[in-house]
C-alpha cells in the first residue's frame, strides 16, 4: 500500500528540514513522520481537499517502518489516527488514506502558522500549552 503526496508537501520538506535544523540530506520520511505527528497533536479543524495531484508516494515501510523489526510502528501509527479520529479503521487502504490526510493537513497546519524564520520549538511549546 502506497501513501501519496502532493507537490505543494514535497516542495515543503526541504523548508521543513531547514526549520527543523535537520541536514538537508535527511530522509523525506522523517519530514513526512514530523507533519503526522504534528497533526495528531493538534486539535484545530481542517478541512481537507482530496488531491489527484500527487507528485511522489511512499510505502508503508518507509512512512510507519512496516515490518521492519526494531522501527516498526505500524500499529502505533494505526492506533494513534483511530484515536484522534474516534474511529476504527477497516484496512490498510483505509490507513494509508488517513496517513495522506493527515501529511497534508499538518503541512497546511504549519505553512499557515510558522515563517521560515520561526523557531518551532517554541511555537510547538505555545500550541502544546493552549491545549
Amino acid at each position: 500500500m502506497a501513501v501519496k503526496t502532493t507537490d505543494e508537501v514535497e516542495l515543503y520538506i526541504p523548508k521543513l528540514n531547514k526549520i527543523l535544523d535537520f541536514d538537508q540530506k535527511a530522509h523525506k520520511w522523517i519530514a513526512i513522520r514530523f507533519l503526522i505527528n504534528f497533526s495528531l497533536s493538534i486539535s484545530k479543524t481542517y478541512n481537507f481537499r482530496e488531491s489527484n495531484e500527487f507528485k511522489n508516494s511512499y510505502d508503508l515501510e518507509q512512512i510507519v517502518g512496516k515490518g521492519k523489526s526494531e522501527h516498526d510502528y505500524y500499529q502505533y501509527y494505526f492506533k494513534m489516527i483511530e484515536s484522534f479520529e474516534n474511529i476504527r479503521l477497516k484496512n490498510e487502504s483505509e490507513f494509508s488514506r488517513k496517513l495522506e490526510y493527515h501529511i497534508q493537513r499538518g503541512y497546511n497546519l504549519l505553512k499557515s502558522s510558522i515563517r521560515d524564520n520561526t523557531d518551532i520549538y517554541n511555537y510547538i511549546l505555545e500550541e502544546f500549552k493552549l491545549i
